[in-house]
């Protein structure tokens, strides 16, 4: 939730009109060669990394090893795509190819991070045993 309220109404875009990259790694390349400011490069490629972390450890810590593979790798998938058509479709941002590249790598962070995070909270599943 905290995601999408951050994309919805903390961020500032400055597109007018449907803007879209189908272009993969055009975005993250132009940010990584300082065509643009080095502090909005970093915020744009953090940012779109950070907020997806969250992602990555409530999915494990509510499915746990129950989740196979290809689930862990189309929840998010299609959860980010909604996201992005939505930007694109509501003039709330653009849709980009390269935020999903992002948005995933903070999922799979997520993913990497959870067994540091299982030693240090306590996560409830949320499933019901019986």
């Amino acid at each position: 939730m905290a995601t999408v309220y951050h994309y919805w109404f903390c961020c500032s875009f400055d597109q007018k009109g449907n803007s879209y990259n189908l272009i993969p790694f055009s975005t993250i390349l132009s940010y990584l060669s300082n065509e643009m400011n080095g502090l909005v490069s970093f915020y744009n490629l953090s940012a779109n990394m950070g907020l997806f972390i969250p992602f990555g450890l409530y999915l494990l810590s509510r499915e746990g090893n129950d989740l196979s593979d290809i689930r862990k790798f189309l929840y998010p998938l299609l959860s980010i795509s909604v996201i992005e058509i939505c930007q694109f479709v509501f003039r709330r941002g653009s849709l980009d190819v390269d935020d999903l590249i992002l948005n995933m790598i903070g999922v799979y962070l997520g993913y990497i991070l959870y067994p540091v995070f299982k030693k240090v909270a306590v996560f409830r599943s949320g499933k019901v045993k019986g």
